[in-house]
């Protein structure tokens, strides 16, 4: 599985211009700082403090005659900074292998078959230096976070925290998160992760939050969400198929992934591509938060009746498409090519009547910022091993209530100078390899007073801020790492412009 941490790109970028301040803070706290955050607490020795350990993780294990054992870790950041009357925009916590631990499997911290976790909130006071197994506090499984089945020995993990951070600055009382595992029955799982204890400060646990708080009434954001039905002519997916590679399935009641056995013709492999209209965003507008929603079908005539999430291994991928293709003749055979980057990971199922909702703010940045909106595709993470579904209502189901449903927040850039600064300012080359050149329109250059160009790397950190002159600047990137970079352009506290560039 590949480390997500793009999210908290979305919540640099997503500045509420004028009318609204964004702010965002990134959280690492380090105990040689005397910030101890958390704390691990264990069946093992049921009255003792685990308050310094170098790790922050979940286990189910074997405690020799005693049996099995179980850890659970708890974990606080201090949130006192962000206002009651904030709005978060979105919250990242990023947890890192500690690949050196000295305790579950040698090399191995994220162990086992079946070593997926909660993230939950916690709903009453703990003391770190006191709390043990037997004085755990108690939790809420309201919008309780996924840590999804590992897929290396060595991951790492993002988790959209968005919701349970919004939840804590709601309720007024700031306890904390605990790490458990889904399973804590069958032994031999784990996931391992640095804590704010360990002497290797670079997999501490991080937390990236956003927020906005009005500062006038009104503001440039918009909500929209698009429900579409092809009985009113919306028909928005199709299924593709190697069990019929030349048909077009653009009438079904689902919109699902598998990978199932077609009898004598062997496995067969089903993916689903689905494009909503975003014709109403502006190409300016700052994706701030979108959510796809996908609802399971109980009463899908495909796959395990009664059981539309099915499988130990059904977890699957939602991909940008990046060429065109058209409903009502889409193939197998003429499928269209999608990217990897920023592909959102459905989690494996929990329940076989699960209902998903997917944190897409990126992929529909991505969508917006290409110019191009040929859609998403769902597909099976694992393709060769059958009986494997999800299973959703697609938007020709007959029950409208579980239509796929896209919700998206944006802000559009205003004032004078932002509106005549779009596409005025030319960014290039793209790729880019020893520099990055921003180029101002020779009309516009005495205009911009005070501008600062900002680059930001692929886990929200600025490597570079410099003060944009008024005709061309110059970046030198021969000592910055290869990959994925965001760049914005700011005057005072106005966004003028964003954009991606990538170092090769």
């Amino acid at each position: 599985m590949k480390t997500k941490i793009t999210l908290f790109l979305v919540l640099i970028f997503g500045t509420l211009l004028a009318k609204k301040d964004t702010i965002c803070i990134t959280l690492r706290p380090s105990a040689a700082a005397g910030q101890d955050i958390d704390a691990r607490i264990s069946t093992q020795v049921p009255t003792a403090n685990f308050s310094t350990d170098p790790d922050f993780f979940s286990a189910t294990w074997t405690c020799g005659s005693a049996g099995n054992c179980i850890d659970r870790s708890l974990i606080m950041f201090d949130l006192s900074s962000i206002p009651a009357s904030a709005t978060i925009t979105n919250a990242t916590l990023s947890l890192y292998a500690d690949n050196a631990s000295g305790v579950g499997m040698s090399g191995s911290p994220m162990y086992g078959s079946n070593d997926a976790g909660w993230l939950l909130r916690v709903t009453s006071p703990w003391a770190i230096n006191t709390v043990t197994w037997n004085t755990q506090p108690t939790t809420t499984t309201n919008d309780e976070v996924i840590i999804p089945q590992s897929t290396s020995g060595t991951e790492n993990y993002s988790l959209n925290v968005s919701q349970l951070i919004s939840d804590i600055i709601a309720s007024g009382n700031n306890y904390g998160m605990m790490i458990m595992q889904q399973n804590e029955t069958t032994p031999y799982q784990s996931l391992i992760f640095g804590s704010s204890n360990n002497t290797d400060t670079n997999i501490h646990p991080a937390l990236q939050i956003c927020y906005v708080i009005d500062s006038t009434t009104n503001d440039s954001s918009k909500c929209i969400t698009l429900r579409p039905s092809a009985a009113a002519g919306q028909d928005i997916d199709a299924r593709i198929s190697t069990q019929v590679p030349t048909a077009n399935f653009s009438t079904d009641p689902d919109f699902f992934s598998a990978t199932w056995t077609c009898g004598s013709a062997g496995n067969c492999i089903d993916r689903s591509l689905i494009m909503f209209d975003l014709s109403s965003i502006p190409a300016s507008a700052t994706i701030t938060n979108a959510t796809l929603s996908l609802y399971a079908d109980n009463a899908s005539g495909v796959g395990m009746s009664g059981s539309p999430m099915y499988g130990s291994n059904d977890a699957g991928w939602l991909l940008r498409v990046t060429s065109p293709w058209a409903i009502n003749t889409v193939t197998w055979n003429t499928q269209p090519t999608t990217t990897t980057n920023d592909e959102v990971i459905i989690p494996q199922s929990t329940s076989g009547t699960e209902n998903y909702s997917l944190n897409v703010s990126q992929l529909i940045s991505d969508i917006i910022a290409s110019g191009n909106n040929y859609g998403m595709m769902i597909m099976q993470q694992n393709e060769t091993t059958p009986y494997q579904s999800l299973i959703f209502g697609s938007s020709n189901n007959t029950d409208t209530n579980i239509h796929p449903q896209l919700q998206i927040c944006y802000n559009v850039l205003t004032g004078v100078n932002s509106l005549k600064a779009i596409n005025h300012i030319q960014v290039y080359p793209n790729p880019a390899h020893d520099k990055l050149v921003f180029k101002v329109d020779y009309a516009l250059g005495s205009e911009l007073q005070n501008c600062f160009v900002e680059l930001y790397n692929s886990i929200g950190e600025k490597v570079k801020s410099v003060e944009l002159s008024p005709y061309q600047t110059t970046i030198n990137t021969d000592n910055f790492a290869r990959g994925l970079y965001l760049y914005r352009i700011m005057s005072h506290s106005s966004l003028i412009q964003t954009g991606k560039i990538e170092l090769q």
